[in-house]
């Protein structure tokens, strides 16, 4: 029976002083009680480490590891991986929220075939307040098992890592991850297609923050600055070269030709990082596909 099965929550946490403790405490409020949170504090400058260890380190279902340096997000979700024991794994943003029955509604729409499910979730603002429900039914209009198929997650991510739980027989095809991947979210349940479906729980089981420092969020909420904005297309090279070496390996029916175009315009980014301003960058990059994309 799955209720007397490990469910390992994944947390990898820098600088959430503001929202960790609401992240922990909505972990831990599961109408699932069998859980074990594995929580790696990421080297924060902040006041996390405090929050966490004042208000959990005694807590038996909480393993706390603390890193002395920042050493990125996904390197903290591999540690977590490593010192899990869960049959059963969900991957939890440090600043979102998990509604209660996330973990027992997860595991219920897992399946022999289906050792992977994706929630829906609705998005909150800082201060916990819902700005959109549903939002991957609202956007791809309640997906199917086709619509999570490795050629279509490859072209574009329909899915949000923070909602994802699957099995460790999976896990164990997809960890370590590799730690330079920028968008760990998309990548993961990309290689996870190759194994098995991933099915989509039609609810929202997570609510995902939106706020000034997450990794992702829609321009004109975050690109404050020419260097965040920068930051946010320069980061995604190691994503597309480690995606195209994938599409290279196994026999994935998608567009590579899209996902070069991606790559280039990435690079050129970080290399003419010294300009100050979006427009300067529009002709160079309408003009990717015809001078780069083939020259890669």
């Amino acid at each position: 029976m799955k209720d007397s099965h490990l469910v390992s929550i994944l947390i990898s946490a820098y600088n959430e002083e503001l929202f960790i403790q609401e992240c922990i405490d909505s972990c831990l409020n599961q109408t699932y009680g069998h859980i074990e949170i594995i929580l790696v504090n990421d080297g924060s400058t902040d006041r996390t480490s405090e929050i966490i260890n004042l208000n959990y380190q005694k807590n038996p279902k909480i393993k706390i590891i603390e890193l002395e340096k920042n050493r990125g997000k996904v390197n903290g979700f591999n540690l977590a991986f490593a010192a899990s024991k869960g049959e059963y794994l969900a991957l939890m943003g440090a600043d979102d929220i998990c509604y209660p029955r996330r973990v027992e509604l997860s595991l219920a729409h897992l399946s022999d075939t289906c050792a992977m499910v994706c929630s829906d979730l609705d998005k909150i603002n800082s201060y916990g307040k819902i700005i959109e429900k549903n939002i991957i039914g609202n956007q791809y209009d309640n997906p199917k098992l086709e619509q999570y198929s490795t050629k279509n997650l490859s072209e574009k991510p329909k899915v949000f890592g923070g909602a994802l739980f699957f099995t460790r027989q999976l896990a164990a095809k997809l960890f370590p991850l590799d730690i330079h991947l920028s968008h760990e979210d998309w990548y993961i349940p990309i290689k996870a297609s190759l194994y098995t479906k991933i099915g989509y729980v039609n609810e929202s089981l997570i609510a995902y923050r939106l706020h000034s420092n997450n990794s992702s969020s829609n321009a004109e909420k975050i690109f404050h600055t020419y260097e965040k904005w920068l930051y946010l297309n320069t980061r995604n090279i190691a994503y597309y070269q480690i995606l195209i070496e994938l599409v290279n390996k196994y026999p994935i029916d998608t567009d590579i030709d899209e996902i070069k175009f991606h790559l280039a315009r990435s690079r050129l980014l970080k290399e003419n990082g010294n300009r100050k301003t979006y427009v300067e960058y529009l002709p160079e990059i309408r003009g990717l596909k015809r001078k780069l994309l083939f020259s890669l």
